[in-house]
């Protein structure tokens, strides 16, 4: 990567390809936007809106337990909100 270099996070709305154990054996390709973390009985899964690629399921939001997942490729990082040069540079007087 040139110039400021991005270490890659799991962040609100990047674009990923998650491969998880499906059924039967099969792996099950998911490809989205990560929505975040939800709380999947004892465990946690990951949430992920469905992109264009699933047709007729494109928009659905698919849980997937995190003790399924065999890999995640981030397709393309959402970078973290930057705070406002104002916010930065703020004092504050008593």
């Amino acid at each position: 990567m040139s110039g400021k270099e991005i270490e890659p996070n799991l962040t609100k709305g990047s674009k990923c390809r998650v491969i998880s154990r499906g059924g039967e054996g099969q792996p099950l390709l998911t490809t989205g936007e990560f929505k975040g973390y939800v709380a999947f009985g004892h465990d946690t899964a990951i949430s992920i809106e469905l992109d264009d690629s699933h047709g007729e399921e494109a928009g659905r939001i698919r849980l997937i337990p995190c003790v399924a997942v065999l890999s995640i490729d981030l397709l393309q990082l959402k970078k973290e909100e930057e705070k406002k040069e104002s916010e930065e540079r703020e004092v504050y007087f008593r």
